[in-house]
């Protein structure tokens, strides 16, 4: 008796896991895509609002999925991400799957306008004590220090970010015709990053430490700060690096 309902059990199982769980030894896709893209930190915030396109390519093999992403998101403005995970997938006449991924993020953006240092009058000013000579004397010698030696570089750096992140992602999605799927996801990460423009605003502070150190008589601290406050130089705040990003969009996919 115990064998019958034994057998009967296995037998279930084995006629309904192929129905609702999906589980290829070896699969292959591309996919073209359109999302709304955003998130916290400095990067995000200045990406330009609105939906952007994309692509992806994936491959998984016994359940391991390496995936590959690129978005143009706007005016010279580009994100790439490189994903290692896996997913869970049921088919219910729709296909559901649930994925947990992590890897590389990274984001090439416009190159500024100038990314060197630039004094204003009043600080000029603040710098010689009150005397306007004084301090165009000492900010002139900053401002050709740091540019001659980084201004270039700078502004190349300052195109990009990069960084790692750990994402969750959710996909709906039909067969319009055979091994080809229209469909909706959304994902949501935590990254780590950093920019072109931390690193040039740890530059400037580390160019006006060592070139106030010389000054005579002692630039004040109270001007010190006002003039790293006026050029954008920094210590990148570790807190300001982290941050959650969102990935909301559909998706046309080629799948084998």
């Amino acid at each position: 008796m115990k064998r019958g309902i034994l057998k009967t059990l296995t037998l279930s199982m084995l006629l309904l896991v192929p129905t609702v769980a999906q589980a290829d030894l070896i699969s292959a896709w591309v996919a073209a895509k359109g999302a709304q893209i955003s998130g916290t930190g400095g990067v995000f915030e200045n990406l330009d609002k609105g939906l952007g396109g994309g692509v992806e390519a994936g491959l998984e093999v016994l359940g391991m999925e390496v995936m590959l992403e690129g978005f143009m998101l706007g005016s010279d403005q580009y994100m790439f991400t490189g994903n290692f995970g896996f997913d869970v997938g049921f088919d219910l006449g729709v296909r559901i799957s649930a994925g947990a991924y992590i890897g590389a993020i990274a984001f090439v953006m416009p190159e500024p306008k100038s990314s060197g240092i630039s004094i204003p009058s009043d600080v000029r000013t603040q710098l010689g004590g009150g005397n306007a000579m004084a301090g165009d004397a000492i900010a002139d010698g900053i401002e050709a220090g740091f540019n001659d030696s980084f201004g270039s570089q700078a502004s190349e750096l300052e195109k990009y970010a990069v960084g790692a992140q750990a994402r969750l992602r959710l996909q709906l999605d039909y067969a319009i015709v055979p091994f080809v799927y229209i469909g909706a996801e959304g994902s949501v990460g935590y990254h780590l990053m950093f920019s072109g423009s931390d690193a040039t605003a740890l530059a400037k502070d580390k160019a006006l430490d060592e070139a106030l150190a010389d000054v005579t008589p002692a630039v004040p601290d109270d001007v010190k700060s006002e003039l790293k406050r006026a050029v954008g130089a920094e210590t990148p705040d570790s807190s300001d690096l982290n941050g959650t990003n969102y990935n909301f969009g559909m998706y046309l996919k080629l799948e084998f």
